[in-house]
């Protein structure tokens, strides 16, 4: 009897601490899964603003041909 009473009480410790583990683990998880949410959003962010920064510099073809003829015309002049 005392030696199923102390099985008993050593699985009961030992379903707490899995328990406790459990909890602290999955804490864990979510704490590294919102760092992950939060660096991916800024990556997200820092291309966003890479993309339109290259955008802005971006000369479309037509403009770019009538800025070379306006500078061949001015060229040919002097």
């Amino acid at each position: 009897e005392t030696l199923k009473k102390d099985i008993d009480d050593k699985r009961e410790a030992l379903q707490s601490y899995m328990d406790e583990a459990r909890e602290e683990l999955m804490k864990s998880i979510d704490s590294l899964s919102t760092d992950i949410n939060i660096r991916i959003t800024e990556l997200e962010s820092g291309l966003e603003d890479k993309a339109e920064e290259l955008h802005a510099k971006k000369v479309d073809k037509s403009t770019l041909g009538e800025l070379l003829i306006n500078l061949g015309e001015k060229i040919q002049s002097k």
